[in-house]
């Protein structure tokens, strides 16, 4: 049997853990003209999720297209990758918008490519576009000359941020608000950013999306899903086990079906709570070398200060004199330094609930190392 536990790329529905609230709401909210933004920490399933709400609306012979953009640099890099995803879907549109589609190919010049690892050739497409925004505007209209609904995902939408280009917000808000038949999904795991660019009264983008904040799958919910796939595999699970497991990876989603997958592929019939801190164990030195690295990366008070994080666990405040004097950290302004830094490297975020914020490390495993040391 293959294993069910994934950890990249979506497989179908049955593989595919609750959200079920999510998915509704997103889907509603589309199917009603309502833009989306989906935002999370890294690996909390955004990918998994659009992927699943595309099947889903495809089944509605709804069209959709799904660009990740972390790659890109600039606005030339956008079109051509707008481009080459629309052309590659060509065939599977109705005829009359295929058409226009492929008369759209003449501007477009073909870049062959080599594959790294094999060897084997493939064709993009790229635009030398003198007008970026023209271009834009010709992708769009395209679509929207579509008879039935239109709907493009753009994973890691922040990235547009870190173009040299610094009107692209305002040129996409433009054409955006103009569409009838398109509606979006922008997600991204650069939470604060994304968040900034739809709820600053200053930028373009500003309250032009219902948000949804992706969180962790609920325990009963992934209990069930796990002892299920478990069950079909000829393991069981105790639910002493399942508790351990959901716990140890904060019920994050690649930490909870890594931990799962792991064990998923040993020959035990049985799991308990020992087989599943065993597990850790294992997938901690897997890991050694990597965590030791980060030493050399950072410096001497920003690794402290991680340890100081996994050893706490969510950390409140960093200048009380508790938290500085047990971890022999120094002084507040220093550690608030180091604080930035660790934010700004992702590897440590901000999160809120109803006793105020506090922050963790985003890489569970990582943060279970350390708490050891």
């Amino acid at each position: 049997m293959e294993n069910p536990f994934l950890l990249s790329g979506y497989r179908s529905a049955e593989y595919f853990c609750d959200r079920v609230e999510e998915t509704e709401n997103t889907i509603n909210a589309l199917m009603n003209r309502r833009n989306i933004t989906l935002f999370s920490v890294r690996r909390m399933g955004k990918t998994g999720l659009i992927r699943h709400i595309i099947e889903q609306l495809e089944e509605q012979q709804v069209h959709c297209f799904m660009f990740d953009i972390y790659a890109t640099t600039n606005t030339q890099e956008l079109i051509d990758l707008l481009g080459s995803g629309i052309l590659g879907k060509a065939d599977s549109l109705p005829r009359r918008i295929a058409d226009k589609v492929k008369e759209f190919i003449l501007s477009f010049r073909p870049r062959i490519t080599y594959d790294q690892l094999s060897g084997a050739p493939a064709v993009e497409f790229y635009l030398q576009a003198e007008q970026p925004e023209l271009t834009l505007t010709q992708i769009l209209s395209y679509l929207e000359s579509h008879e039935t609904k239109v709907i493009i995902a753009i994973d890691e939408f922040q990235q547009i941020n870190n173009y040299p280009e610094t009107n692209l917000e305002a040129i996409l808000r433009t054409h955006i608000q103009k569409l009838n038949n398109i509606n979006f999904i922008f997600s991204g795991s650069e939470t604060d950013m994304l968040v900034s660019m739809f709820n600053d009264a200053k930028r373009p983008f500003y309250q032009s999306t219902q948000m949804l904040h992706l969180k962790p799958i609920e325990n009963v919910h992934y209990s069930e899903f796990i002892a299920r796939w478990m069950e079909r595999g000829g393991k069981s699970i105790s639910e002493e086990a399942l508790n351990q497991l959901l716990k140890l990876t904060r019920t994050h989603t690649y930490y909870v079906q890594m931990l799962c997958n792991k064990l998923f592929s040993t020959e035990l019939s049985e799991i308990g709570i020992q087989e599943v801190n065993d597990m850790l164990v294992t997938i901690l030195k897997e890991n050694e070398y990597v965590y030791f690295n980060y030493r050399h990366i950072l410096s001497k008070m920003q690794w402290d200060l991680l340890k100081a994080i996994a050893k706490d666990g969510d950390v409140q405040s960093f200048n009380s004199k508790d938290f500085l004097t047990r971890h022999k950290l120094g002084a507040a302004s220093s550690v608030n330094r180091a604080l930035e830094s660790l934010d700004a490297k992702d590897m440590v975020s901000q999160f809120f609930d109803e006793n105020g914020q506090y922050y963790r490390i985003n890489d569970v495993f990582l943060e279970k190392w350390l708490a050891r040391l």
